[in-house]
C-alpha cells in the first residue's frame, strides 16, 4: 500500500486501474508485492518529478531520447501512453502556431533532429487532420471552440497560455 500511496499517478485513476489490473494478472501468488506493481524504481522518481515540475521541456526531452516512441517515453516518465500522446498533441499544435502553420518547420523544431523530423511531421499531420474532422460538424468557429473548451478544458488552457 505504501508504494501505491507514494506514487504520483500522473495518469490519474486510469493509470492506477491499469497498474492494478496488470499486477493482478501477472502476480505469482495470491498477494500483490511491490515488484508486481511495476512502478518506477525509487531512484527514477527524480525523472517523474522533474517531468511534473518542468512540464513540456522534460516531456519533449524524453520524447527526443526515445525517438518519439510514445510507449518508451511513457515508461520513462511513469505515465500512461495516452497522457504522453496528449502532451505531444499540445506541443505539436503550439509548434504549428509558432511556425505559422508550416508543418515541416514545426516538426523539425519539435524533433530537434532532422532524422526524427519526418516521423514527427507524420504525427502532426495525423493530429491536424483529426482536429479538422472534429470541428467539421460545427457551423461556426466559435461553436467549435466552445465545444472543444468543454471537452479539452485543461489542454486548451495550456495551449492558450504563454509558455
Amino acid at each position: 500500500m505504501a508504494a501505491l500511496r507514494s506514487h504520483a499517478w500522473p495518469g490519474n485513476v486510469r493509470e492506477l486501474q491499469n497498474c492494478l489490473r496488470q499486477a493482478v494478472a501477472l502476480a505469482a501468488g495470491p498477494l500483490l508485492k511491490r515488484e508486481d506493481l511495476r512502478l518506477p524504481a525509487p531512484e527514477r522518481r527524480g525523472v517523474v518529478e522533474a517531468a511534473a515540475e518542468t512540464g513540456d521541456a522534460a516531456v519533449l526531452a524524453s520524447l527526443r531520447r526515445h525517438g518519439f516512441d510514445m510507449q518508451a517515453t511513457a515508461r520513462e516518465l511513469g505515465w500512461d501512453r495516452s497522457t504522453v500522446t496528449q502532451r505531444l498533441k499540445g506541443l505539436g499544435f503550439r509548434a504549428l502556431v509558432e511556425a505559422g502553420g508550416d508543418r515541416a518547420r514545426a516538426a523539425l523544431d519539435l524533433a530537434g533532429d532532422p532524422q526524427l523530423a519526418r516521423a514527427v511531421e507524420l504525427k502532426l499531420r495525423e493530429y491536424h487532420e483529426h482536429l479538422l474532422r472534429s470541428v467539421a460538424g460545427f457551423d461556426t468557429a466559435e461553436a467549435a471552440v466552445a465545444a472543444s473548451r468543454r471537452r479539452f478544458k485543461n489542454l486548451l488552457r495550456r495551449l492558450t497560455s504563454p509558455a
